[in-house]
């Protein structure tokens, strides 16, 4: 079997656990040949490896969305097939996908299972690169913030941290130009989705595929604080979307001028203008069901 992983870990993610599963993970890939490396602040370190070394046909990433967004920038385009193993704050792409159990991961690979993935490119002062997941401006990108400012996380980190950002209220200003719709107004968050969910199983964009060549565009316009708290309960499941109050679109490329923070795959950002375009099909992932 010609076949070469590499593991690229958070050390950091599910409670400093990274390394852990890592060394798991080595003793159950039996006749392949394997490196290692752990995530920097910036993807540039991974992006140079897998440039200067294109034998590898697997790369197993071990941590939440923000290790699959660092993967998304080195791979796409490339041969190299995802496997996503969540551990982290949020592992929100992994809902979408399908968690992969560890132990099945040399059948993965021996049977060289995996199916195409879209990613979201955008280009702008504050961002250039890929997502894979989620992107967000306005409330999810406040929420976001809080949450990346907390020190010692929990299971109600996000949660709170959503309920204070309700309270607050604020209102975000968005001038959004595509060929589907323009708009222009008071909202509380804009979200841009190529996943299903966010924010720790939020059901965000229930619509999303994969694959279709679409992003799917929420816009939740302003509204007042209770009847917003009212409401709560719609955004977690996802039928907010359903909501008078909430303008759903599918493009291709989208433009957004925003005076609200923002969110890239649970990496906080602050406000500005944005192109924001699918790319399809751009990335090869694991797929347990699947076989090409």
């Amino acid at each position: 079997m010609n076949m070469r992983v590499h593991i690229i870990v958070n050390k950091y993610a599910g409670k400093g656990n990274g390394e852990q599963m890592m060394d798991e993970i080595k003793t159950m890939l039996t006749g392949v040949n394997i490196s290692s490396s752990f995530t920097e602040r910036t993807p540039d370190a991974l992006i140079k490896y897998i440039k200067e070394n294109q034998d590898i046909t697997h790369l197993i990433a071990i941590g939440g969305d923000g290790t699959m967004n660092q993967c998304a920038q080195a791979l796409a385009w490339s041969n190299i097939i995802l496997i996503p193993v969540p551990a982290g704050t949020g592992t929100d792409f992994v809902r979408t996908v399908g968690k992969l159990s560890p132990e099945i991961i040399m059948d993965v690979i021996k049977n060289d299972n995996f199916r195409y993935c879209d990613l979201g490119k955008i280009t702008s002062d504050i961002f250039s690169g890929f997502f894979i997941n989620v992107m967000e401006a306005g409330m999810g990108g406040a929420v976001m913030k809080r949450v990346n400012s907390t020190g010692a996380r929990s299971g109600l980190t996000i949660s709170s941290s959503i309920l204070k950002e309700v309270l607050r209220g604020n209102k975000y200003r968005l001038i959004m130009k595509s060929e589907e719709r323009d708009y222009s107004g008071n909202i509380m968050d804009v979200v841009i989705a190529n996943g299903q969910y966010y924010g720790k199983g939020i059901h965000i964009s229930p619509e999303s595929i994969l694959d279709d060549g679409f992003l799917d565009v929420h816009i939740i316009k302003y509204m007042p604080r209770l009847k917003t708290l009212s409401k709560l309960r719609t955004l977690k499941n996802g039928t907010y979307i359903r909501d008078e109050n909430v303008v759903n679109l599918k493009i291709r490329e989208v433009s957004i001028d925003s005076d609200g923070p923002v969110e890239i795959d649970g990496e906080s950002f602050g406000p500005g203008k944005m192109k924001i375009r699918v790319c399809h099909n751009a990335l090869k992932i694991f797929s347990q069901d699947f076989k090409p």
